[in-house]
């Protein structure tokens, strides 16, 4: 199988993680919104996401030359947390995998295999990876393709690629906040919908 051409492409994102892990990391809104120009990151029309306990969340579109994109942004108690992006939605589910697993692949030339990683459903393809990083967390997930037999709902969705990256601390103690709240189990990020 050949790599897709995407855009961002994943030799993009892999250089835009990379330069956004060495970087100073905001805290406040003020220093996120400077970070987001210093680094050329895009949220047109953020609205925000309905989230529970300390968290907020803010989604809006990407870059015009990225095509369908989402972008957004999380915080908890009011302190930056991570960026998140949905991607390549419109490109077939051959195509959203071998891009998806072509990202995987450079992700960990950059930051190591990562720490987790799990096929969700063997029959289309998805997967999920998850990367710990000194001070940064990155989750990489292929959603979207015909759901398997026996699935509730049997609708076709369309692919669509999601990448987090975290500040860890932060992300730890908001998902620590939602395992209190839900009794032992993490709510799904309302994102997570793109």
């Amino acid at each position: 199988m050949t790599e897709i051409d995407v855009r961002p492409s994943p030799a993009e994102l892999v250089d835009l993680l990379t330069e956004l892990v060495a970087s100073p990391w905001p805290t406040t809104e003020s220093e996120r919104v400077a970070w987001f120009a210093e680094h050329g990151l895009v949220v047109a029309g953020p609205e925000p996401e309905p989230r529970d306990g300390g968290s907020q969340a803010w989604v809006g579109t990407g870059p015009e030359q990225w095509g369908w994109s989402r972008c957004g942004w999380s915080t908890f108690e009011d302190e930056f947390v991570g960026v998140f992006w949905f991607l390549w939605r419109g490109t077939s589910m051959e195509g959203s995998e071998l891009a998806a697993r072509a990202l995987r692949d450079q992700l960990a030339q950059r930051f190591g295999e990562p720490a987790q990683e799990h096929v969700t459903e063997p029959e289309t393809g998805r997967f999920t990876a998850f990367w710990e990083t000194p001070g940064h967390t990155i989750d990489l997930y292929l959603h979207g393709g015909m759901r398997p037999q026996g699935a509730e709902d049997q609708f076709y969705d369309e692919p669509v690629i999601q990448l987090h990256l975290d500040h860890a601390e932060r992300s730890a103690r908001r998902d620590a906040e939602a395992r209190e709240r839900h009794g032992g189990e993490v709510a799904p990020r309302p994102a997570d919908q793109g």
